[in-house]
């Protein structure tokens, strides 16, 4: 099923079928033990003492014959810490990992939740259209019932907030719970990311809609959408040809959105509608 670690020097970085992970987070939530044992060897130094990794450490993993760049990188560190320039770097670090990632797997403390600088980081990403998938560590250690996960999901998802299309996993890594269905997860993300749609079925569904439930008009201006087609994918962007583009509300794009998604799926990927002059 897995194959261990290959030499990173026999695959070229920009190899369109390499699936580029990153996986990002705090201090000592767990990543380099996540990325160790799916390698089954350590090549990150794993301690309970913050910041043991101190740059970003690339594998190669073969699974379900498919080959993953792992990029495991030091933790973000709180800006009231960055006093050396060490420190500093490795922010700067995981900025360049996000930048060559696919998809961004965050890594969470579930006992810590998430932070504000957890969400901007996670801002950062889906403002750079890459794939998300939030992993929460620990989930061993939590008292549970049979409401305890649906509780849990609508707390992360609350807060997340704009970011909610983001699917959450709860993993244990050091029971190595659930480790390779968050590698199945990010997988399904990736190919999210690179999905397209017809125009045909696009301009059918969202026609029939946007007759049904149009525009708000705006300084008495009658709003009109006559045609969507996906100009890109990879990450994806969705053109609505309109009469009045500037003048659609945000709240009335954000329904677009949410009914795109309802529509196609996009599971942790930031979609860009663009809307255009007709």
């Amino acid at each position: 099923l897995v194959s261990r670690i290959k030499k990173y020097e026999m695959r070229n970085e920009d190899d369109s079928d390499l699936i580029k992970l990153a996986i990002i987070g705090r201090e000592n939530v767990g990543k380099s033990s996540f990325v160790n044992t799916l390698l089954d060897q350590s090549r990150s130094i794993v301690t309970d003492i913050p910041g043991t990794t101190r740059d970003s450490i690339d594998s190669i993993l073969q699974y379900k014959k498919r080959e993953y760049l792992l990029i495991d990188t030091a933790g973000l560190k709180k800006k009231k810490r960055i006093k050396e320039n060490v420190l500093f770097y490795s922010n700067l670090r995981t900025q360049r990992s996000i930048q060559r990632a696919d998809v961004v797997l965050y890594m969470v403390d579930i006992h810590e939740g998430l932070s504000r600088q957890d969400v901007a980081v996670l801002n950062d990403a889906a403002s750079q259209r890459k794939g998300i998938v939030l992993l929460l560590n620990k989930w061993d250690l939590i008292d549970k019932d049979h409401r305890t996960l649906d509780e849990y999901r609508r707390e992360y998802t609350e807060r997340l907030g704009v970011l909610r299309f983001i699917p959450q996993i709860y993993v244990s890594v050091i029971n190595k719970q659930r480790l390779y269905k968050a590698l199945d997860l990010a997988t399904e993300v990736y190919e999210e990311r690179r999905k397209r749609i017809p125009t045909a079925r696009l301009n059918e569904f969202f026609l029939a809609l946007i007759e049904k439930q149009t525009p708000p008009a705006v300084k008495g201006k009658e709003i009109k959408i006559n045609y969507v087609t996906q100009v890109k994918s990879n990450p994806p962007v969705f053109a609505f040809y309109s009469n009045h583009p500037k003048l659609i509300t945000e709240n009335y794009q954000r329904f677009l959105e949410n009914k795109l998604r309802e529509q196609y799926g996009f599971v942790g990927v930031p979609v860009l509608l663009s809307f255009r002059q007709k």
